[in-house]
């Protein structure tokens, strides 16, 4: 393994507590509810760690105003993200890499753009206004 920050490939004391009351939550979700599908609040990550998947969504402005435009997402999106489909596409994921894991995966640094979900390799390097400086 490379120097990886120690949170993952194991979880400190509060990250375990977390789990844990998700785990509590979970199974009385479950119990009230056994008809409808499991929820997806914990996963492991690429290294085997249960992690919890946060679910919460909020407006957030990004300092990339070029995101606001509609066409220059779109290119954004078209020219440097590969859709990757699900093995099971009605099933949530069996692993959840971490956002820099992505970013390896992609070949670029484009900061905010892994929390979205799994990327395929890049086809153009990333426009240097969008990439992470050293």
């Amino acid at each position: 393994m490379r120097d990886l920050p120690e949170s993952y490939t194991c979880n400190s004391n509060k990250e375990e507590l977390c789990l844990e009351f998700v785990r509590h939550f979970n199974a009385n979700y479950e119990r009230l509810y056994p008809e409808r599908k499991p929820l997806f609040l914990i996963c492991p990550n690429e290294y085997g760690v249960d992690k919890f998947v946060c679910t919460t969504v909020r407006p957030t402005l990004l300092p990339f105003r070029e995101v606001y435009d509609l066409e220059k997402t779109a290119e954004f999106v078209s020219n440097y993200l590969d859709y990757e489909p699900l093995e099971i596409p009605t099933e949530p994921p069996s692993c959840l890499p971490s956002p820099a894991q992505v970013r390896v995966r992609v070949g670029v640094s484009v900061p905010g753009c892994c929390e979205q979900g799994r990327r395929g390799a890049p086809r153009h390097h990333a426009p240097s206004h969008l990439v992470d400086e050293p």
